[in-house]
């Protein structure tokens, strides 16, 4: 008898039957089913049937083409009184309408009760067009063709007549465009006021601490020629807008004025009022969050958003508080009217440098490189000479939109016009910081243009203007950090004082820092001699000597330092860790090794568990008599062999091995040397 076909894979473990991905049916998946070659009917593809196609089923629609239908929206279809509402009357088949004009509509409306008042009516015109409202869809009873006139605008329209007792009459978007009742404005047109505004407030009054100092400059800050007809308009317009007033009288506050350009061209008037405003008892006003603004916004549908221009004018000042705003300027003093709130805002010689204007010599200036400056690259020089220019003729430079600077070496001019600052040599990147307040490009003059020979450089002077460096905000901050981080307090510093101005030795240091070093050791004192090697790391803070950024103690109470670094009995390298960050002196670190190494405390609680030393293992010197004594123990067990056959180690070759061959009568053979393979 046949077996049935879904028993044909019987003999496969029923585990491995399951129903097939690609035929539907179950069968092992390790048999490849009937659909491995079939088509499918459904998306044209082989290796599976329709049934099991993954192809998303898509329905066929018919396009069935019918009559168009027009669809119109209406901003406002019922009737609503408000008093604000744009209407006209037109005349429409010789009868007096009145329309609503409504800019968001596309059509012109007309209630069945305004069309059956007119004197003409005319015929109506079936249309399937549908009329979409914030209310929904509508339809309306039909359409009719008039003729208008507003004034000299004649329109000729289309009219929807709506059955309805709510239903308004509504002038479309169009219609009011055509007859001059609307008109469509794509720019908004800024008319500027003399003046303005102010906030319907009472004049705000400053109150100031009770140990408030005033604070007063005698002397404006220098502006730089092209800022100035600038900075007096802006002066000018402040004026006219009602915001300052000139004063003449003195007054206890007088901070000074910083113009800041802006892109546009013009100024920003800004005044340094920290001192002010360190002085001031400050108003707590707590501004609310989102979440207590939301609760008042429910039920909200329009919102408006307002920019105040020049917000903090708007807000007036009592006129014993404007005194306080008083600051002072090239042309004059002038104090606030309204509420300030500006900021202060802060700006900041190796070859002849020219500055040229229109190819006339204006002003020329000489520097002279100092011994460090003499060791720079061409190119570093050639860049630090633009900036030694630029700097010293900012007050004509700073404010301009762009200047050239002329230059015969080539190579500096990419380096300003085109290199990125990080991109270019650490010192060059310093001098391109100075240069980037100011608006300069550099251009290449040959040497052979140069007709007149630069004097300046040919005949340099014999020593560096010291009076021409000058100490940047910069360092002097860095002095008073360095200043603050010592950790000692104000008397003992005066101690070290005191002890460095007594200090002979120090005395002489101090001396060459302050007027140079000479060229060779050798004509240094002996005790000065140490100094020397770090000459380039001293110099001087509060009357005091200064190595990097560590005090140099005098001589008279170096043992004292020495005792107070070892005060916690650390060792000799905590110590000179604990030195490093505050103290200096030449050849400390010797010397607190050897403070560390006789202290008498130290000495005593010094651990005195030692570590047992290495014991050496003896080397063996009778390796035959081991052999001997075990082979002897075998061979009194199993027997004695005729011919034992060993290696030629020095156990099996020594005399006394022989000996006991000869002793118990075998005949001892050797395997060959060097022959491994014979073991």
């Amino acid at each position: 008898m046949q077996k049935p076909n879904n028993q044909r894979y019987s003999h496969l473990n029923d585990s491995a039957v399951g129903k097939c991905m690609l035929c539907g049916k179950q069968h092992p998946k390790t048999v490849n089913g009937p659909a491995r070659r079939a088509e499918c009917r459904k998306c044209g593809k082989r290796g599976h049937y329709a049934i099991v196609c993954r192809t998303l089923h898509v329905s066929d629609v018919k396009v069935v083409h019918g009559e168009h239908e027009d669809s119109f929206f209406l901003g406002a279809i019922t009737v609503k009184d408000s008093s604000d509402s744009w209407t006209v009357t037109l005349r429409i088949q010789d009868t007096d309408v009145q329309f609503k004009i409504d800019t968001g509509s596309d059509i012109s409306v007309m209630s069945e009760q305004t069309y059956e008042a007119l004197n003409m009516k005319p015929d109506l015109t079936s249309t399937n067009a549908v009329l979409d409202c914030p209310g929904g869809k509508l339809r309306s009873t039909g359409r009719f063709e008039t003729s208008t006139h507003y004034r000299a605008n004649k329109y000729c329209f289309t009219v929807f007549v709506k059955t309805g007792q709510s239903v308004s009459n509504l002038l479309s978007r169009e219609a009011s465009a055509a007859l001059g009742l609307v008109q469509r404005i794509d720019n908004v047109a800024h008319s500027p006021s003399a003046s303005v505004g102010l906030l319907k407030t009472i004049p705000v009054r400053i109150k100031l601490k009770a140990d408030a100092v005033p604070y007063a400059v005698t002397t404006a800050r220098r502006v730089s020629v092209p800022l100035l007809p600038k900075v007096k308009a802006e002066l000018e317009r402040m004026v006219k807008c009602g915001v300052i007033e000139e004063i003449t009288e003195p007054t206890e506050w007088c901070p000074p004025m910083v113009p800041v350009p802006r892109k546009s061209g013009q100024v920003r008037i800004c005044v340094g009022l920290n001192h002010l405003n360190q002085a001031v008892e400050r108003e707590r006003y707590i501004l609310p969050t989102l979440d207590d603004i939301l609760p008042h916004m429910a039920g909200a549908t329009m919102f408006s958003l307002l920019d105040a221009e020049s917000g903090f004018w708007q807000i007036p000042l009592e006129r014993e508080s404007a005194k306080l705003t008083t600051f002072i300027t090239p042309f004059g003093s002038w104090y606030s009217l309204d509420l300030e709130s500006r900021t202060g805002a802060s700006t900041h010689k190796n070859q002849a440098a020219l500055v040229r204007s229109s190819s006339s010599l204006l002003l020329r200036h000489e520097q002279t490189n100092y011994y460090t400056e003499a060791r720079y690259a061409q190119i570093e020089k050639e860049c630090l000479s633009v900036v030694w220019a630029c700097e010293k003729f900012s007050k004509y430079l700073h404010g301009l939109d762009s200047f050239v600077i002329h230059t015969d070496h080539k190579p500096l001019i990419p380096l300003i016009n085109n290199k990125d600052i990080d991109m270019v040599p650490l010192r060059c990147q310093r001098l391109l910081i100075r240069l980037m307040k100011f608006n300069a490009k550099a251009e290449y003059v040959p040497g052979k243009l140069l007709v007149v020979a630069d004097t300046l450089s040919r005949h340099p002077s014999s020593t560096p203007q010291l009076g021409s460096v000058e100490l940047t905000d910069d360092i002097t901050a860095l002095e008073e950090s360095t200043r603050a981080a010592w950790p000692v307090s104000c008397s003992r510093l005066c101690e070290v004082i005191e002890s460095t101005q007594a200090d002979s030795e120090l005395q002489v240091v101090m001396k060459y820092v302050k007027q140079g070093w000479p060229k060779y050791p050798s004509q240094l004192p002996e005790y000065v001699k140490p100094y020397y090697a770090v000459r380039d790391m001293l110099s001087m803070c509060h009357d005091l000597l200064i190595y990097s950024d560590r005090i140099v103690i005098p001589s008279s109470m170096r043992a004292e330092i020495k005792g107070k670094l070892h005060e916690g009995h650390m060792g000799i390298t905590k110590c000179r860790e604990c030195a490093k960050q505050n103290v200096w002196w030449p050849g400390i670190s010797k010397e607190i090794q050897v403070f560390t190494e006789n202290c008498t405390y130290c000495q005593t609680q010094k651990p005195a568990q030692h570590r047992e030393p290495l014991m050496t293992t003896p080397l063996p010197g009778n390796t035959g008599k081991t052999v001997t004594l075990r082979l002897s123990n075998m061979f009194a067990r199993w027997g004695c062999p005729d011919t034992p056959v060993t290696d030629n180690g020095p156990q099996f070759s020594g005399q006394q091995f022989q000996n006991f061959a000869k002793a118990y009568g075998f005949c001892h053979v050797t395997t060959s040397p060097y022959f491994p393979q014979s073991n």
